[in-house]
């Protein structure tokens, strides 16, 4: 979905504030649509644009009990990392009482491989949640043309 904005003839105070409540309405819509995370396309939605992005990013989405999404955050990295501290996500977990959460971030190079980094991180981050009972759901990877889950994937299973 893209925000559009609109345009009374005079733009006067009025129409302004119209305008900001239609942009306030179509970005609690665009919220709406992606609320519930249940498969990795809908991590790649949430996250959308990831995926071309220049540099690394690693996102995580705190969820309720029905996986609707409580909260985002981002951090930014370079061409070839981004940084995640266990310790931090799991703060944000217990801070929005999230029930799960969702990894997700992207390779700016294009390649839909695991790299060691990648599976040491989210290890991390499973053991950090499971000591608080907060489920990690999946770490998915977004790259140019598509995405890959570690969930579906047999390195899940040794976690």
């Amino acid at each position: 979905m893209r925000i559009e904005r609109t345009y009374d003839a005079g733009y006067s105070s009025e129409s302004k504030n119209k305008e900001l409540q239609n942009l306030y309405k179509q970005a609690q819509n665009m919220v709406k649509e992606v609320h519930n995370v249940s498969k990795p396309d809908d991590v790649a939605e949430l996250f959308f644009g990831l995926h071309t992005a220049g540099a690394e990013s690693f996102c995580a989405a705190y969820l309720d009990t029905k996986n609707n999404v409580i909260k985002t955050t981002k951090t930014e990295g370079t061409v070839g990392a981004a940084s995640a501290y266990p310790r931090n996500i799991a703060k944000d977990a217990l801070l929005c009482d999230a029930a799960a959460v969702v990894l997700c971030h992207n390779h700016p190079g294009g390649s839909s491989e695991l790299s060691e980094a990648d599976k040491n991180i989210t290890k991390d981050i499973y053991k950090a949640l499971a000591l608080f009972k907060i489920d990690l759901l999946d770490h998915v990877i977004l790259f140019k043309t598509g995405n890959s889950s570690l969930r579906e994937s047999p390195f899940w299973s040794t976690m």
